[in-house]
């Protein structure tokens, strides 16, 4: 009886240490699903923390480049002014009321180009003499109709920019201004005429052929205007092959007006449809359309002043030149202003070898631009 008594009391405590265990794991498991929770809220408010820092970084970035843009704006704007003050200033302290100094004429041969000089001073009497100075050399100007001109012939070898200088003398008081903005007029001449071809022309089985893109660019530089423009071809000296650059750049140009017609056309249609009261509003835009092609007719009569693009090669000139070996091949620009005055630009001069890698005779710059304009009596002045 007595053994059975104490088995009964180890089978309770047994089981009281069962108990005590199974307390234990469940605690321990509480504990690390806590942990769990815990850890998984602390990541969530790192990454909210970093999320937020990030974001006021970014509002901080914005503010900075909008203070930035603000700076440079206020920057520019404070030098517009002071420019604008300087040239008000430089204006009411000037002896000049106006004057100008225009071309008359050119003659290459002889080296020399006449200019037209007008200027009238601020204050003046009948006693007044006007003088201008080209460098070192002085010109005294005659008084007609309210100003002083002549007609001065200087050399074309010489550039006065920076220069030019007004005397105005009544007795024995004087006055000077120098013209520190002139600009020579043969500089318009420098960059009236340019392009560029993007690849060198094929030579292939006894014929030339072409490929890429050339650039153009025409700048009259308000002194005047270009009635032809002309991309030519020349083998040995003989023109092969011609396009007519004005018209191919207004046919560029209606191409592009048409794209633009036609999506604004589009537009007009999707409200007519679907704005039937609008009728006259879109009759009116129809108009103004109509009215842009005339206008676009209206500008393909006048000569050009000013003009760039580019051309495919392979669109224009479709058909190979033949071509022998030796052969010496231009490609070049030409353009001729109202006035008479004829502009040349080389794009490529090579030498035939069909035995060559390329098809072009070596030690040759291809490349090298030859830029000249001719007089009205055909004489050339070699501007590169």
């Amino acid at each position: 009886m007595k053994e059975n008594f104490e088995n009964i009391k180890l089978y309770i405590k047994k089981i009281k240490n069962k108990l005590k265990d199974i307390k234990f794991k469940k605690f321990k498991l509480n504990m690390s699903f806590l942990l769990i929770i815990t850890n998984m809220v602390t990541i969530i408010a790192v990454v909210m923390q970093i999320v937020s820092t990030n974001y006021q970084l970014r509002l901080l970035n914005n503010q900075l480049s909008y203070m930035q843009d603000t700076n440079y704006t206020m920057q520019a704007q404070i030098e517009n002014m002071q420019k604008s003050i300087k040239k008000t200033l430089e204006g009411e302290a000037s002896l000049i009321a106006k004057y100008s100094i225009e071309p008359v004429s050119m003659d290459f041969q002889k080296g020399v180009y006449t200019l037209q000089v007008k200027v009238t001073p601020k204050e003046y009497t009948e006693y007044t003499d006007a003088i201008i100075f080209f460098g070192t050399q002085e010109y005294k100007l005659e008084y007609t109709k309210n100003c002083y001109e002549k007609n001065i012939t200087l050399p074309l070898n010489e550039y006065y920019d920076g220069q030019v200088t007004f005397l105005f003398q009544s007795g024995t008081k004087k006055n000077t201004e120098v013209l520190n903005e002139y600009s020579c007029f043969l500089n318009i001449f420098k960059n009236a005429l340019s392009g560029k071809i993007k690849k060198s022309p094929k030579v292939s089985n006894g014929f030339l052929e072409f490929e890429g893109d050339c650039s153009y660019a025409l700048d009259g530089q308000k002194k005047y205007t270009f009635s032809t423009f002309e991309l030519l071809v020349d083998v040995d000296n003989v023109n092969k092959f011609t396009i007519d650059m004005l018209k191919t750049h207004e046919e560029e140009k209606k191409k592009g007006d048409n794209t633009d017609k036609k999506a604004s056309s589009s537009k007009l249609s999707d409200v007519f449809a679907h704005k039937q009261e609008e009728g006259n509003k879109v009759d009116n835009d129809v108009d103004k359309l109509n009215s842009l092609d005339t206008d676009t007719q209206e500008t393909q009569k006048t000569e050009i002043s000013n003009i760039s693009g580019k051309i495919d090669l392979t669109k224009y000139i479709k058909d190979s030149l033949p071509i022998e070996n030796g052969n010496k091949v231009r490609i070049y620009y030409k353009a001729i202003t109202s006035e008479g005055y004829v502009f040349t630009y080389d794009l490529f001069n090579g030498i035939v070898d069909v035995n060559s890698e390329d098809g072009w005779k070596a030690g040759i710059a291809p490349y090298k631009i030859y830029y000249e304009v001719r007089d009205l009596n055909d004489y050339p002045l070699r501007l590169k």
